[in-house]
């Protein structure tokens, strides 16, 4: 009996070992499809060519209106995080460098930065605006992530530094931002409520948005930005993921066509 027994235990301890090996085989797959590129994404450096980045066919926006005054504003990470002047390498989904600036040297960039760039590039004559915060961002993914947080369940009125400009004076204005807790930033949030648009059926202004993401989309950002602005987004959000970006030349192109090609909504 006590032979049999023996077997029995053995082969229930066998079950047990395959289960653990099989439980440790997935958790193994997991990491290899949703881990590694995590790490990639967040650890490792990213770069880009300028030069390549930047060569982006022109796109006249002038059949929007004639002598169509443009604003591009902007918040990227890159500008509003702590001690990156100080540092000579980065890593991030958020962030990438160039270390071909013959002018700058090793130049680091926020993917909403260059995204903006690819449109100041395409449609030529317009100005630009940096949506800059009165505080410093932690200068690290995970430190990053959980003040955004903070300030979203605290409904945080961030301060802001960048100069408000006059936006009645705009005929069309884009809007670039990363999504954060699948929403609007709270810094951009306090930009667009301060902001005055213009409201006129005679003399429409056109507000188009450019959403940078991790795999979300542009989630509900949008209905929040509509809201926080008192406006109406004119036509399709251009969704760019982060790791897309160095790439997205083409995307923004064909964007930006199909804004001058169709009719869209006033704001």
């Amino acid at each position: 009996m006590s032979e049999k027994v023996g077997k029995e235990n053995v082969k229930k301890s066998h079950k047990k070992l395959i289960i653990i090996l099989i439980i440790f085989a997935v958790l193994a797959l997991v990491f290899v499809i949703f881990g590694i590129p995590y790490i990639k994404r967040h650890f490792i450096e990213k770069e880009v060519d300028l030069s390549k980045a930047l060569n982006i066919k022109s796109v006249d926006l002038n059949s929007i209106k004639d002598d169509n005054k443009i604003l591009i504003v902007e918040f990227t990470y890159a500008e509003n995080a702590g001690l990156l002047e100080n540092v000579d390498a980065v890593s991030g989904a958020s962030l990438m460098v160039n270390h071909n600036d013959e002018l700058q040297g090793d130049r680091i960039i926020g993917n909403c930065e260059l995204l903006a760039d690819m449109i100041s590039v395409s449609v030529g004559d317009c100005d630009r605006l940096a949506i800059l915060t009165e505080k410093k961002y932690p200068d690290t993914y995970s430190g990053t992530i959980a003040e955004a947080k903070k300030e979203l369940d605290n409904d945080e009125k961030v301060k802001l530094i960048s100069k408000m400009p006059d936006l009645t004076q705009y005929d069309t204005v884009f809007i670039v931002y990363p999504l954060w807790w699948g929403t609007i930033p709270k810094a951009v949030e306090s930009f667009v409520e301060d902001a005055e648009f213009r409201h006129s059926k005679s003399d429409p202004q056109y507000v188009f948005a450019v959403v940078s993401h991790g795999g979300s989309g542009k989630a509900g950002s949008i209905a929040d930005l509509e809201k926080s602005a008192g406006i109406k987004i004119s036509g399709p959000v251009l969704e760019i993921f982060d790791d897309d970006t160095t790439e997205a030349k083409d995307a923004v192109y064909e964007w930006l066509k199909d804004i001058r090609e169709s009719e869209h909504t006033p704001s």
